[in-house]
């Protein structure tokens, strides 16, 4: 049997760690950090991809603008936006969500706010909206929401 109680070797325990190994002073503030920047990598990506047309202006190929095909997923929800130009500063998006559920999907803008229903596919389309950053909100059955990260049209 020992002669301290629990309290004391813990006590003990705790003082001998603290003097070989200590917790290191920016502890915190590392642990914020990286909790912060997780999926930075993912907004950069997007960030990136709306810079893209941009980039290739002037060349020889920019005449014919393909489209782009954005996809986002969560714990229990997906969607794929193909995005495409159907005028200056005009795009149309076409969309599909996982699983494929009847609701609608809001674009709030300065102007407004758009709402598009889905189909019982999980489809569903914006034939115009200005050219911009967006963000998709996405009201499902059984009180179910989501959004997207904003990313540009």
């Amino acid at each position: 049997m020992s002669a301290w109680t629990d309290e004391e070797l813990y006590a003990r325990l705790r003082a001998m760690w603290s003097q070989s190994d200590p917790v290191p002073t920016d502890l915190v503030e590392s642990s914020i950090v990286a909790i912060e920047s997780e999926g930075m990598a993912e907004e950069f990506e997007l960030l990136a991809m709306s810079f893209a047309d941009r980039e290739l202006l002037g060349t020889r190929g920019g005449q014919t603008e393909t489209p782009t095909v954005v996809e986002f997923s969560g714990e229990d929800f997906s969607v794929v936006v193909r995005i495409s130009s159907v005028g200056p500063g005009v795009r149309r998006l076409d969309g599909w969500t996982d699983p494929p559920t009847a609701g609608t999907v809001r674009i709030p803008s300065a102007d407004g706010e758009v709402t598009v229903p889905i189909d019982e596919n999980g489809r569903f389309e914006v034939a115009e909206h200005p050219a911009g950053a967006i963000r998709l909100w996405f009201d499902r059955p059984g009180g179910h929401r989501s959004s997207t990260p904003h990313f540009d049209v």
